[in-house]
């Protein structure tokens, strides 16, 4: 009988094992190392030049008693002016100003306010700072050297009371009053009498209408310049004399504060009253008529010309009268039938230009 009995036999089976096992490796790394260099900035050294100063100069304002009412300015002058001018010779108190140009830099005194440029500026007020009377004052302009030298400049000028009205007066040649023209209610100074001619006729048409006249303009310290025109005719309502004129521009009440002064002439008519005014003749020019005149007097007008234009402006014939005979013919011949314009110029014997327009009606 057989008989199994099992024995037990250990069997080794080999089982593999991982274990991890870290390894140090060196990993070199760059590591920037950074060192601090400061940076100087450039700073530039400016040198202020001082400007050479060498005058003492003052400017001090008088009133017509010579009494000191302003002292404008007190310090050092740059340089010395060969003349100092004033921007007018006239304003009103209060709503104008009058500047000095002393032509170089200025430093006050004491600190006190400059003139970098040279212009010091005057407004009609005194040392307390009220608005000065309306009259004639003087502007005293002193400069002194390092060596003692003195050098003066005196402007006068004229201070207008601030509510007062510009006239031009005419005067004749024996001081008499005869004309007035009065601006009312002026927004700014008068300061010249501009005129465009100098000579005028004495002619007047009906009803005692001037013909001719002194024309010009007041020139203002602001604003547009104001109309003038003198037809030859008196405050009275008659035509003035033959001879020379003043014209003063003016301004206050009265006969007011001359500012300015001119001299015009006027130049008597001839017997009749209008022969010295051009005649143009015949007007209408009848179907028959080839020429049109023009008379005038040769002793009162030369270097005269005529031309005439039609209604389009466009110069039709022209004529001269070289030999001063006191008639300009027109030749008519190629001229229909209109209305045209004729233009006569010439030269007053003081070489004043003179211009004067006629219609003048042809027929055909």
């Amino acid at each position: 009988t057989a008989t199994i009995t099992p024995t037990a036999t250990p069997t080794s089976t080999a089982t593999p094992t991982l274990t991890r096992t870290a390894t140090a490796t060196d990993s070199p790394t760059a590591t920037p190392t950074l060192t601090p260099s400061p940076s100087v900035p450039l700073s530039p050294t400016i040198t202020v030049t001082p400007i050479p100063m060498p005058y003492q100069v003052s400017v001090v304002i008088y009133n017509s008693a010579g009494e000191v009412v302003r002292s404008l300015f007190n310090g050092q002058a740059q340089a010395l002016p060969g003349s100092v001018n004033a921007s007018a010779n006239a304003f009103m108190a209060g709503q104008g100003h009058v500047s000095l140009d002393l032509g170089g830099a200025l430093i006050g005194a004491n600190g006190s306010a400059g003139a970098p440029g040279g212009i010091l500026t005057w407004g009609g007020d005194n040392n307390g700072g009220q608005t000065v009377a309306g009259g004639i004052y003087t502007m005293k302009i002193e400069y002194k050297d390092n060596f003692g030298g003195v050098t003066s400049f005196t402007q006068s000028i004229n201070v207008l009371p601030g509510s007062v009205s510009g006239q031009v007066n005419v005067f004749n040649s024996a001081g008499e009053l005869v004309y007035t023209r009065t601006y009312a209610g002026l927004s700014a100074t008068p300061l010249a009498l501009n005129l465009d001619n100098t000579v005028m006729a004495s002619a007047f048409g009906a009803g005692g209408v001037g013909l001719g006249a002194i024309q010009g303009s007041l020139k203002m310290s602001s604003g547009p310049s104001q109309a003038f025109a003198w037809d030859g005719v008196g405050s009275n309502g008659q035509p003035v004399q033959a001879g020379v004129y003043t014209l003063q521009l003016a301004a206050g009440t009265g006969q007011g504060t001359v500012i300015e002064s001119q001299q015009v002439t006027v130049i008597k008519a001839a017997a009749g009253g209008l022969a010295w005014e051009p005649k143009l003749g015949p007007d209408p020019a009848g179907p028959g008529v080839r020429t049109l005149g023009l008379s005038y007097p040769t002793v009162s007008l030369g270097d005269v010309t005529a031309t005439l234009y039609d209604q389009a402006g466009e110069r039709v014939v022209a004529a001269a009268d070289p030999g001063s005979t006191g008639l300009v013919r027109l030749d008519l011949d190629h001229c229909a039938g209109g209305v045209y314009l004729v233009e006569l110029r010439g030269r007053w014997a003081s070489g004043e230009p003179y211009r004067r327009l006629f219609k003048a009606a042809v027929l055909r």
